[in-house]
């Protein structure tokens, strides 16, 4: 009598997150009810060790097969007279390399074809693959990618994992998260599609396509885990060319593609896993038991067919009873043993590479490119400094950024206006005069500032939460007068202290404390009213400020057009015309570089078309205009030893002087002997002074190995709310109230 057929399979996790283990099982012990089924996992508290679908249980170690040379033998050996399907993300990677014939996975090199992000294998495929950015691309890099995809992206792991981030803080502590596990150099981040998750399983041997599914996902779980589905047929258009392409990579083993179908109905590849997926059996209840036709094609022992039941399937969690011989944990386990018992499915791996790949905590690198002008700033700013930390105008750079602001409002029809709060320095104020800008107060301190500073009163406009007196002006009304509230404009039309009398608008299901809401009847009537019953003659104005920064730049030209859109209704309901449009601002320094004048035409453009050709358009970029045109330079005060090789260097200056470290990238560089050199990505930290835990620079810097105590560290882009933020923690006295902050301590 033949010895019954010997099948090992690992990954045995179950629950509402099960490995692919389990569902192999059944649907094996379908197509081969005589068969030995060994179970094969990390832990004993792996739960699906305890089904009833195993006739032996196998616990190994988590480093195995290539780790640990007597566990490499012990596989081989058990290899010798029975077959291997891994359910495990990452342990088929490892198992490739052994290149055996018993193990039913893609080779090595197939597996690199098809790893995520890039899919390169998708591309002989009708599909497209979203798209992403590795971290390691760099702090500004990764953000500009994110506002231009409107922060709807994800940060993922090179194998598994994937973590929504809406704003950079998001992004940075979800990435800072999946470091731990995969170390800095796999992370990624990608774009989210909308749409409708679908995959498609398949089982190929020696490059034979022997069947393939498709799953319409209808219930998930919060991890995206398949909790209710459908099994359907491949599409043709998609099953011949994934034939070819598995005939071309000589794939054996399973596979799973998944994708968002969009509204177009385009497919979208965001995954191609080396293995069968947790939901395979939901197939086998279908009538496709692609295990089963699998280990039939490489044994030559005929299976059960598979015999339909349903096209759908649900997805329970049951008690089932537990196997002697395996003891059962008696309390809670802590999350490193969690990770072990229920992650070892996916992160086989990762405990044998954390220690070696792992260079920093900070998973996002700082990739600092300085140009010339900023260089030669830095280099004469440091010359000249009498002690530290000190912050320090770049005027290379500030004549540069501003020169390229005046031709680009000229190219556009519109004008600039600078805003006061961001940095309200007497140096930039007085060269923001000097090419021509407005300004741009928030009250009745910042209009007499700006006064001070050279502005007469028809250059400044004003748009605050709080209502200016009509005498501020004092011997000539100003530019424009814009409320928050419409008890605001009211007070404003009543006694009008600037030419244009205006109102911040609010756009429907935008979340903000300021401007009117659209969103509100009542408010819109009233605004309907005070516009029709304001003073003949008295122009009008509206007001949109949002932050692109934080909201992505398609969302903020779509919110944009949507302002404009509503400003030509409410012109339409009371008979008056807008004279003036103000935009706001809120653009980071390279968009403005890059693609604003896009967007502004655009806006323009339908604007004129809405509000009619004469009304004026305004802008006032703040932090894009002056976010790099000054830093702060500080002092090594002592350098000690971090974890491992790495080092920490403690400056003079912290999150006190540049206390939106958090809010966005900030390049650095060291200066030493009239040379600067950027700081890159590395193993090192940068700390601050203060006994604060958030007073950290950066975390993953590579710093000089020569680096020493008095050399000088330029922290850069520090020039907007860094400047108007600072605050004087640790120096032994309270900030100055005056509006004008010091360039040099």
């Amino acid at each position: 009598m033949p010895s019954p057929l010997t099948v090992i399979v690992s990954g045995c996790s179950s629950g509402p997150n099960p490995s692919p283990g389990l569902g192999v099982a059944r649907s094996l012990r379908a197509a081969f009810p005589s068969a030995h089924m060994i179970a094969r996992d990390a832990s004993p508290a792996s739960t699906g060790l305890h089904s009833e679908l195993f006739n032996e249980t196998w616990i190994c170690s988590s480093r195995e097969p290539l780790d640990d040379s007597a566990a490499r033998e012990q596989l081989l050996e058990r290899l010798s007279d029975a077959w291997l399907v891994s359910g495990l993300d990452l342990e088929v990677r490892r198992l490739a390399s052994l290149d055996h014939p018993r193990i039913l996975a893609p080779s090595s090199s197939t597996i690199r074809i098809v790893a995520k992000p890039s899919i390169r294998a998708g591309a002989g495929l009708p599909v497209r693959i979203p798209d992403w950015l590795p971290l390691t691309a760099g702090e500004q890099a990764v953000q500009s990618f994110c506002r231009r995809h409107d922060w709807c992206v994800w940060v993922k792991g090179p194998a598994y994992e994937s973590r929504t981030a809406g704003s950079w803080q998001k992004l940075l502590g979800q990435a800072d998260a999946l470091g731990r596990t995969w170390g800095r150099d796999g992370l990624f981040v990608q774009t989210n599609v909308s749409g409708e998750e679908v995959s498609v399983a398949f089982a190929a041997y020696r490059g034979e396509l022997l069947n393939a599914v498709l799953l319409e996902k209808h219930a998930l779980t919060e991890q995206g885990k398949v909790w209710a589905g459908a099994i359907e047929s491949v599409p043709v258009f998609l099953l011949q060319p994934l034939r070819l392409l598995l005939q071309e990579l000589g794939w054996t083993g399973g596979g799973e593609l998944e994708f968002v179908r969009d509204r177009a109905g385009e497919l979208w590849l965001f995954d191609w896993n080396p293995r069968f997926p947790a939901w395979i059996h939901g197939a086998t209840l279908a009538g496709h038991n692609l295990p089963g036709v699998l280990l039939e094609a490489a044994t030559g022992v005929e299976s059960r067919v598979a015999r339909r039941s349903a096209g759908r399937f649900v997805r329970q969690v049951i008690e089932v009873p537990a196997r002697e011989g395996l003891a059962l944990p008696r309390e809670r386990l802590d999350p490193a043993r969690q990770a072990t018992a229920k992650q070892w499915a996916k992160a086989l791996p990762v405990f044998a590479r954390q220690g070696a790949s792992r260079t920093g905590t900070g998973p996002i690198s700082h990739v600092s490119v300085l140009p010339a002008e900023l260089a030669l700033d830095l280099r004469d700013a440091a010359s000249q400094l009498e002690c530290t930390p000190a912050r320090v105008l770049l005027r290379r750079t500030a004549e540069a950024r501003l020169g390229a602001l005046v031709r680009l409002v000229q190219r556009c029809g519109i004008r600039a206006a600078y805003s006061i709060k961001t940095n309200p320095d007497s140096t930039l104020l007085a060269l923001a005069h000097r090419h021509g800008l407005m300004a741009e107060a928030i009250g009745e301190q910042e209009i007499a500032w700006a006064m001070e500073c050279g502005w007469p009163a028809g250059e400044i406009l004003v748009n605050g939460p709080v209502p200016v007196r009509k005498e501020v002006g004092a011997t000539a009304p100003l530019a424009a007068a814009f409320a928050d509230d419409t008890e605001g404009l009211e007070l404003y039309l009543r006694e009008p202290g600037a030419r244009v009398i205006g109102i911040r608008l609010r756009p429907p299901f935008f979340a903000s404390r300021f401007g009117v809401s659209l969103e509100s009847p009542a408010h819109v009537r009233r605004l309907v009213e005070l516009f029709q019953n304001a003073p003949h003659g008295q122009r009008l104005g509206l007001s949109f400020h949002a932050a692109s920064s934080e909201l992505g730049l398609g969302r903020w030209e779509r919110l944009a057009r949507s302002v404009i859109d509503w400003a030509g209704k409410l012109c339409e309901l009371s008979g008056r015309q807008v004279s003036l449009l103000d935009l706001g601002g809120g653009w980071t320094p390279d968009d403005l570089d890059v693609v604003v004048e896009g967007m502004l035409v655009r806006l323009v453009t339908h604007a004129r078309s809405k509000l009619g050709r004469g009304v004026s358009i305004l802008i006032e970029p703040g932090k894009a205009l002056v976010q790099p045109v000054q830093a702060v330079i500080a002092k090594v005060a002592h350098i000690r030893r971090g974890r491992g090789d790495a080092r920490e260097a403690i400056l003079d200056a912290g999150i006190g002087d540049v206390p939106q470290l958090a809010a966005h990238p900030h390049r650095l560089a060291v200066i030493r002997g009239g040379e600067v050199a950027a700081l890159e990505s590395g193993p090192d930290r940068l700390l601050g002074p203060l006994c604060m835990e958030s007073d950290r620079i950066a975390d993953a810097v590579a710093l000089p190995v020569d680096l020493a105590v008095g050399d000088l560290v330029a922290i850069c882009d520090a020039g907007a709310y860094d400047a108007s933020m600072a605050f004087a923690l640790g120096r032994g006295g309270a900030t100055e109230g005056h509006l004008e902050p010091k360039l040099q301590r």
